[in-house]
């Protein structure tokens, strides 16, 4: 049954209910899968049919109306509804609801399908040039899939962002296909800690005020996060304090930061994922730790960063790249071969 039925089901079931209440809600989700066709069509622009990758988006395109609508439906719909509709819709609801979450796990597993073909193998033959504009052909499908909260598998994406850093390892510092694995990993692993948290139906932060009082790990996107006073810090990671004390790593890489403005703030980088993000005026701590940055970009910023030689070589690309954004895969645990890149 495709969604326009779901919904229409939905309105004459309505006029069992709370109807003023309950078509707001149709509404909404209809609005929300009109939001989501919009996104994924900008992701077929972005692959421009590739060879052999139309059909999975073609499937991708069907799939998230209907997909989408699990989530919006259990955002929207309160459980408490259920004591004002006839129990026999309930069953049915119940059913439909079954019948259409195993539709949502099948949609997880289409955005990495999608991915997995414009990755190559690290023994792969085609041309680097190629390779690097599909590399970043993936890195846009994961910006519009984290714009438009669609969440992919993390094992899957785990497994794609293994075979990436392979792909990676063999390129040579600032090579264009260096840059684009670059950018790609981190957004991977950025796309799988936010999908490991929209599939337990954990909500993205979404506002400057819930940033703050952030204690564990998250996954923020889309808004500007402004600090009143020069010490203080946009995301902490672990507790209230300056941002002269370490973050807790643990929290720190298990969060993703997506599309967020940072205004003069004093801010630690190391440990989460910062995709798309943009800092201004702020004052930048990096101490050597984990560095995940994919398309980000500094101005009017300073910097305070350690004298180990992981801190000195992101700060001279950060400075090399002057406004422009920069693409930076650090992991002190990997090879010393996690040479960063501007991008």
């Amino acid at each position: 049954m495709v969604v326009g039925e779901y919904c229409a089901e939905l309105e004459e079931h309505a006029e069992m209910a709370d109807e003023k209440d309950f078509k707001q809600r149709v509404v909404e989700i209809e609005r929300g899968l009109r939001d989501v066709s919009t996104s994924l069509i900008e992701i077929k622009n972005n692959l421009k049919w590739h060879a052999g990758i139309g059909w999975a988006i073609a499937g991708l395109l069907a799939s998230a109306f209907v997909g989408t609508l699990v989530f919006l439906m259990t955002w929207y719909i309160p459980h408490e509804i259920d004591d004002r509709i006839p129990a026999n819709f309930s069953h049915d609801f119940g059913e439909m609801q079954q019948k259409l979450n195993d539709i949502d796990s099948r949609l997880n597993r289409l955005t990495p399908s999608a991915l997995d073909q414009l990755i190559p193998y690290p023994d792969s033959k085609e041309p680097a040039r190629q390779t690097a504009l599909n590399l970043t052909r993936a890195s846009h499908i994961i910006d519009v899939a984290l714009r438009s909260r669609l969440p992919g598998s993390p094992a899957q994406l785990s497994y794609l962002f293994d075979r990436v850093s392979e792909l990676r390892r063999q390129q040579p510092p600032h090579s264009d296909l260096r840059q684009s694995a670059d950018s790609l990993a981190v957004r991977l692993s950025g796309y799988s800690a936010a999908s490991d948290k929209l599939i337990n139906g954990i909500g993205p932060v979404k506002s400057e005020s819930e940033a703050k009082s952030l204690t564990g790990s998250f996954f923020a996107a889309s808004f500007t996060a402004g600090c009143d006073y020069p010490t203080a810090r946009a995301f902490g990671f672990g507790g209230s304090g300056s941002a002269d004390t370490p973050p807790d790593l643990d929290l720190a890489e298990k969060s993703t930061i997506f599309d967020v403005a940072i205004v003069t703030c004093k801010q630690n980088l190391d440990g989460p994922r910062w995709i798309q993000d943009s800092f201004d005026g702020s004052r930048i701590i990096y101490r050597g730790g984990p560095l995940y940055l994919a398309s980000v970009s500094f101005e009017h910023c300073t910097f305070d960063f350690g004298n180990d030689p992981n801190s000195q070589l992101a700060l001279a690309t950060i400075k090399a790249a002057g406004t422009a954004p920069v693409s930076i895969l650090l992991i002190p645990r990997m090879t010393t071969d996690s040479v960063p890149s501007g991008n």
